[in-house]
């Protein structure tokens, strides 16, 4: 009937349990290929942000900071966007009006953008997506970030490229979610008597929820829980087929219990036969 087996429920008396587990972790994304290092300056739309900026790139080729540009820039115009095989950053210098936009970096050819960080900006922030570039140090308004100085004493101040943070992780959701659904399934020898004890991690252990005898197809118990341990499962009459599936999000999604001590050949409950014998194997 199924490989994951719970059997000799009235020859031994045995019952099986199946321990609450949240569903594995999904397989990482691997890292896109570092030959999709980007670059992208653009003038921002801000009053004062047409202005002047030279521009030197690092592409990772022993050559060091080579100029790319040097120019007055007019607002909403993108100043550089090129991608290398190994980028390792940019900097940046004012040589007359004040100059403010943003400096984004991506590390996946263009698809998605970033802002990039500078090492040794002034101001109150450091990241790029809204930055100040002036040859003094009179357009404080212009941006939180700033790299001031160019002419007063040749600053040029350097943005390092890094892959972006790392995306908050999704919190695991409330106990209260955890529930469990068992389904009689639709094969021929299926319909079958089944006991299910439910531990709902209240302090009252394993309780008696359904000893029945049931019909293909049917929904044999469907609960949420707030501290949901396990269910155990015990055959008393005919041999019962079908699965018994957890949810740790309310019952939006459903993945497999895993049977902690059955015999057979798998563990996973998506298809699972509990019979009072062994002769349904």
């Amino acid at each position: 009937v199924a490989t994951t087996r719970c059997f000799d429920g009235e020859v031994s008396w045995n019952k099986c349990t199946l321990s609450f587990r949240d569903p594995p972790p999904p397989t990482p994304t691997p890292p896109p290929a570092p030959s999709n290092r980007c670059v992208r300056v653009t003038t921002g739309n801000q009053q004062y942000d047409a202005g002047d900026l030279r521009l030197f790139v690092n592409a990772g080729d022993g050559a060091g900071y080579v100029e790319k540009k040097n120019n007055n820039f007019a607002k909403l115009s993108v100043v550089y966007n090129e991608c290398y095989t190994d980028l390792e950053g940019v900097r940046v210098q004012g040589t007359g009006a004040a100059w403010g936009g943003s400096i984004e970096a991506s590390n996946d050819g263009g698809a998605t953008w970033y802002p990039f960080i500078c090492d040794d900006c002034t101001g109150t922030t450091i990241s790029a997506d809204r930055i100040v570039v002036d040859k003094n140090s009179d357009s404080a308004g212009v941006a939180t970030t700033r790299c001031f100085d160019g002419e007063v004493s040749w600053n040029k101040c350097t943005l390092s490229f890094r892959d972006p943070p790392p995306p908050t992780p999704t919190p695991p959701p409330a106990p209260s979610n955890r529930c469990v659904r068992v389904t009689t399934g639709n094969q021929q020898y299926d319909a079958g008597d089944l006991r299910l004890f439910v531990n709902a991690g209240d302090g009252a252990g394993y309780v008696e929820k359904k000893n029945n005898n049931f019909a293909k197809l049917s929904v044999v118990y469907n609960e949420c829980y707030t501290d949901l341990e396990g269910v155990r499962v015990q055959g008393t009459g005919a041999a019962w087929g079908g699965s018994i599936e957890a949810s740790n999000d309310g019952g939006a999604t459903w993945y497999p219990f895993i049977c902690d001590d059955c015999t057979g050949t798998t563990i996973s409950a998506d298809r699972i036969v509990v019979d009072k014998n062994s002769d349904s194997a």
